[in-house]
Order: C-alpha cells, then sequence, then structure tokens
C-alpha cells in the first residue's frame, strides 16, 4: 500500500481499484485491507491524511506519504532481497 499510496495523492476508494487492476491478478488485496492499511501506515506516520469535504457525498479522505514515509519505502526497496 505504501508503494501504490507514493504515487500521487489518493483516496483509499481510488487506491483500491489501482491496486485491483495492477497488482490484484497476482496479489488480491479485499477493499477491508486497503483500508485497514492504511489507518495503520497513518498511525505510524508514514502516510497522511486529508479530509475533503464533498457538500452532498460523504467526506473524502485524500492519502499522501510523508517524508518518513518514503525514506521507508527506500529502505524497504533497497534491502529486499530479489528472487529468482
Amino acid at each position: 500500500m505504501l508503494g501504490l499510496a507514493s504515487i500521487r495523492p489518493t483516496s483509499g476508494h481510488d487506491l483500491a481499484a489501482f491496486s485491483e487492476r495492477s497488482i490484484g491478478n497476482f496479489f488480491p488485496i479485499a477493499r477491508s485491507q486497503v483500508y485497514l492499511e492504511l489507518d495503520r501506515l497513518c498511525r505510524h506516520g508514514l502516510l497522511e491524511v486529508t479530509e475533503v469535504v464533498q457538500g452532498r457525498r460523504p467526506t473524502k479522505r485524500i492519502y499522501e506519504i510523508t517524508p518518513s514515509g518514503g525514506e521507508e519505502l527506500r529502505r524497504w526497496l533497497d534491502e529486499m532481497p530479489l528472487e529468482p
């Protein structure tokens, strides 16, 4: 989720739809799991959330990677062993 959220600030709904299209065939993620992970990443300070009031629609939450989130993502990518 952190890697997908690093692409651009986005809502949980859009992030879930993007994950279904991009990695869903080999790594399916339930929408409920997307929201659990987004909340967890926010609690750890890796993402920040901004609420956007939408008039007649429910308030939208936009997630954006924080500087420490970017550092953690880079560290994970650098340290993750690549297997054939």
